[in-house]
């Protein structure tokens, strides 16, 4: 059971770890919990590599960890945390007029107690610690906090306002044969069509950033609602890509030659996974060179506990429709041909039988689109999300707005995780 002995937040202190042993610590001591199907020493090697990628190590973006100890033992931690800083946006109305200002968020990973140290409060003062550490040093008095609770309304406790998106889910069947389904929705397509390849979404992104902030801008014009947001970039996508490459690197690949994960640039690294599937990540439709609309996807590497088999899926992270086309009608010709593409017999040689479903967080559909995905697909709608979004606002009343719905959280959804 756990300890009912109280113990005094003042005699301890969260501390930013800049040793890189430290920092190697605190991820193997989370590794178990978070590292899937790699070895601690390569789940320890993939989060170092992940630092390399821009949103995390470039401007204002940059990651940190922490690790609480008591002030007699530093060297001695109970649990540690880990703050993403990134560049993002406040819109306003000022004088009649909307206005973009720019301000930092931080979103908050990797909260981990150490088995020992369950169960006495430690995690309450280190995310105490955090958001006030985060406030005066990282983000200021204008930004905000966010994270994606694996622990239902724990951080409810800590100020946090919980904005739960469910997930649907589409099944995928991969056939026996080859098909040319694919090939066929793109000949008969009203758009052309384009798969993007890996690490080349910056284009696509910068129309995406532009289009965001077109759209905030006039829909706080119209309401005079506040609005947040992070700034979008090409640089989210290419972590989440950076991410399902090194995992299927050491999943797939065993005989292909060692890349130097620790001394290599990430220019570099880049450029060796180019040879490693998957090379697409998304599909980009146009009308005579202008955008009609865009999806982004994923790949997430499973074992099912119970059968030990491979259950790999796809999570959609940004979905994008050009205003001056149907919503709903773009929408799901994108999910139809990103479907028919993922379920080609002769893709991914490795892991194509394996690939189950397309999991979509609902905030990118509405409820037209949301029926007629189960009526198309037979999809599973209104799935619990395992990870619970939940923001801060460190001036309280914008956070007395937000919870009163006069203040709006722009693109809670899969792309700011991590």
């Amino acid at each position: 059971m756990p300890s009912t002995t109280k113990i005094n937040p003042n005699e301890y202190t969260l501390r930013l770890l800049t040793n890189e042993d430290h920092v190697q610590f605190t991820r193997y001591q989370n590794a178990d919990t978070w590292k899937g199907r790699l070895s601690k020493e390569k789940y320890m090697m993939r989060e170092a590599t992940l630092l390399k990628s821009k949103i995390a190590s470039s401007n204002d973006n940059k990651l940190y960890v922490f690790a609480l100890h008591h002030n007699d033992e530093d060297e001695k931690f109970f649990c540690s945390v880990e703050l993403l800083v990134r560049e993002s946006w406040r819109f306003e109305v000022e004088d009649g007029e909307a206005v973009r200002r720019s301000i930092k968020s931080g979103c908050i990973g990797g909260v981990y107690t150490y088995p020992e140290y369950r169960g006495k409060g430690y995690a309450s003062i280190m995310i105490d610690r955090l958001v006030e550490i985060a406030k005066e040093e990282y983000i200021g008095q204008d930004g905000f906090i966010f994270l994606y609770s694996e622990v239902g309304e724990y951080y409810s406790r800590f100020g946090f306002k919980s904005l739960e998106v469910p997930i649907t889910h589409v099944p995928l069947q991969v056939e026996d044969s080859v098909n040319d389904k694919f090939e066929k929705l793109v000949e008969s397509n009203p758009y052309e069509v384009e798969l993007v390849n890996y690490h080349e979404f910056e284009p696509i992104f910068k129309k995406f950033n532009s289009a965001c902030y077109a759209k905030f801008l006039s829909e706080t014009k119209k309401d005079g609602k506040p609005r947040v947001s992070i700034d979008p970039s090409s640089d989210y996508i290419d972590w989440f890509h950076l991410r399902a490459k090194y995992l299927s690197h050491h999943i797939y690949y065993d005989e292909v030659p060692l890349i130097d994960y620790q001394n290599e640039s990430y220019e570099s690294i880049i450029k060796n996974y180019e040879n490693i599937e998957p090379s697409k990540f998304g599909i980009e439709i146009t009308n005579n060179g202008e955008i009609v609309g865009f999806i982004v996807w994923s790949y997430e590497f499973q074992v099912n506990d119970d059968t030990n088999k491979d259950e790999n899926y796809i999570t959609i992270i940004q979905t994008y429709v050009n205003e001056n086309y149907n919503y709903n009608d773009t929408l799901l010709n994108l999910i139809e041909l990103t479907k028919s593409y993922l379920e080609k017999q002769d893709l991914f040689k490795d892991f194509k039988n394996e690939l189950i479903k397309l999991v979509i967080w609902e905030s990118e559909l509405n409820d037209s689109l949301i029926e007629k995905l189960n009526h198309r697909y037979n999809s599973k709608l209104g799935i619990e999300n395992g990870s619970r979004s939940a923001i801060l606002i460190y001036n309280g009343e914008d956070q007395n707005s937000l919870i009163n719905g006069d203040l709006i959280w722009e693109l809670n959804n899969k792309l700011p995780w991590f």
